[in-house]
């Protein structure tokens, strides 16, 4: 025990306070994920994201498969 000033009210037992942050400390790793389950998290969360799609894009652009040969052209004639 540790005595803050001379009144014996003031004392804290820091005996119970380590206890307790242990115990959080023991139930934070349990649970915890694995290696693998925070990879496979991880590259999910990867493959769903804005950038990987910008990358798939950009990969295709310079592969010449480009969207715009998907789109059909439109012309309006001279009578329209």
């Amino acid at each position: 025990m540790f005595i803050v000033g001379s009144d014996e009210k003031t004392m804290l037992n820091f005996g119970m306070e380590t206890r307790r942050i242990c115990d959080l400390v023991q139930i934070g790793a349990s649970t915890r994920l694995s290696d693998i389950q925070f990879l496979t998290k991880e590259v999910n969360k990867w493959l769903r994201s804005p950038e990987r799609a910008e990358q798939i894009a950009g990969d295709l652009y310079y592969e010449y498969e480009q969207d715009i040969k998907k789109k059909q052209r439109l012309v309006i004639g001279e009578d329209s």
